[in-house]
């Protein structure tokens, strides 16, 4: 099987790490967290410390394609001195950072070195962004290359014996993506659906604008594992018209969607494990009817320390575990509103899919405003139209408000058991929770959604 040479990757931390393959999976490590190979001092802890705060929060959590952290190297992990890493190790290489590249049998690692630890922030930068671009460079590639037959007995959940080989064949030299286009902290990066054609990025565009419709894309993906048999067809003709169906499809799913189904496809090969990929990756209906959490929009309590909301919540938005344990969701206030209008929808309406528009819920907005930071009527008019939308076709501000509301739910659901996705509420995705995972005080029930 021929693999993705992720080596020739020119990586930006190849100033003091490189990459190593190994044969055998470390176990005990996580991928995507660096580890430090060091005493656990005071200084490696503070050091350790404020690399996690900054990860967690990060303005450019939302574009990862999976979760970073940092972490000690645990003292009871064996790594054999006669790996590629385990002679860095024994060479004072004191960073590890494992990856999983979706199209690679081997488990692949990044492992570093500094002699200074007030400077991990700035290494776990690089990492982070070449652990970026290793997996985005191959990931909807590796997809398309995964088997028809085992695609389609994964997605539909009745294969329970091993899966053989995922991966026919890939050719990493045609799709690399070019990493002059990747800047430290990811300020300037290509837009990684490109590397899979023009008809992909347009696609992306038109599902962003809401020319295409949350509905029309899940009938996409229904499609995916006849689009992925028809790929391998003899036929030309049928090749070319699966290829463009593939661009499309790839054009609304998301990055972090992505890895997570290959994941998941990786998974399956152990003979025990199951999995329906598509309702645990991009079935965000099912995910909502599973999920053991709950969303709780709460009056404010007199002692605020436990959570530190600002003084001027009247309301506090909680999820909520089985046993009762609170965990804090903290947004800016127009985006607190305009996520309280999704939440009050699913309860009082509960349309199918339903994506509340802001600006046809003028009224609402203003009252829940009022409602949630007691506020006056001129104040919540200054928040709605703070948002710039009273043009016709004007976005304004709501995309810098969903980008707040996806990342407080990122932030809330990275240390829980769960994808944050059927909470999202935005543009391009419904709530997807069942209205029975939401509680809200009974002021906001007569709140009227258009």
């Amino acid at each position: 099987m021929e693999q993705a040479y992720i080596n020739d990757i020119n990586l930006k931390s190849s100033f003091f790490a490189r990459l190593t393959e190994e044969r055998h999976t470390v176990n005990g490590l996580t991928d995507g967290v660096v580890y430090v190979v060091s005493e656990e001092n005071e200084e490696a802890e503070a050091a350790i410390r404020k690399v996690k705060e900054a990860l967690s929060s990060s303005m450019f959590r939302k574009t990862w394609v999976t979760d970073y952290s940092c972490d000690f190297m645990p003292k009871d992990i064996a790594i054999s001195s006669d790996t590629q890493m385990g002679k860095l190790i024994a060479e004072d290489h004191n960073l590890v950072m494992p990856l999983i590249a979706p199209d690679n049998n081997a488990h692949i690692y990044l492992v570093g070195k500094i002699d200074n630890l007030m400077f991990l922030d700035s290494a776990v930068s690089f990492l982070t962004v070449d652990a970026d671009l290793i997996i985005s460079s191959v990931i909807s590639h590796a997809l398309s290359n995964v088997s028809p037959e085992t695609i389609e007995a994964v997605l539909t959940g009745l294969s329970e014996q091993e899966v053989e080989r995922l991966f026919i064949k890939s050719s990493y030299s045609t799709f690399r993506r070019k990493t002059d286009d990747i800047h430290f902290r990811g300020n300037h990066a290509a837009n990684p659906i490109s590397v899979i054609g023009d008809t992909a990025v347009e696609t992306e565009r038109r599902f962003r604008s809401g020319e295409l419709t949350y509905q029309e894309r899940t009938k996409m993906l229904s499609k995916l594992p006849n689009i992925i048999k028809r790929r391998k067809s003899d036929d030309p003709q049928v090749r070319a018209k699966a290829d463009e169906e593939y661009q499309e499809l790839m054009g609304v799913l998301s990055k972090r969607e992505i890895y997570k189904m290959l994941d998941s496809l990786l998974l399956s090969t152990k003979p025990s494990v199951t999995k329906n990929i598509t309702s645990e990756v991009t079935d965000r209906e099912a995910m909502g009817r599973k999920t053991a959490y709950q969303i709780v929009l709460s009056k404010r309590e007199k002692n605020r320390k436990p959570y530190n909301f600002h003084d001027d919540y009247a309301y506090w938005l909680f999820i909520k575990e089985k046993d009762g344990t609170l965990h804090p969701v903290k947004m800016q206030k127009a985006s607190m509103t305009i996520y309280v209008l999704s939440l009050i929808e699913k309860v009082t309406k509960d349309r199918n899919n339903y994506i509340v528009d802001v600006k046809k819920n003028h009224k609402a907005y203003i009252e829940a405003n009022r409602r949630l930071f007691d506020n006056k009527e001129e104040e919540a008019e200054k928040s709605y139209n703070g948002l710039k939308i009273n043009r016709e076709n004007q976005q304004g501000k709501l995309g810098e408000c969903y980008s707040d509301i996806e990342f407080a739910l990122q932030t809330t659901f990275k240390n829980l058991k769960e994808d944050y996705s059927p909470f999202l509420a935005n543009r391009q995705f419904p709530l997807t929770i069942t209205k029975e995972k939401i509680e809200l005080p009974e002021t906001f029930l007569s709140l009227k959604i258009h």
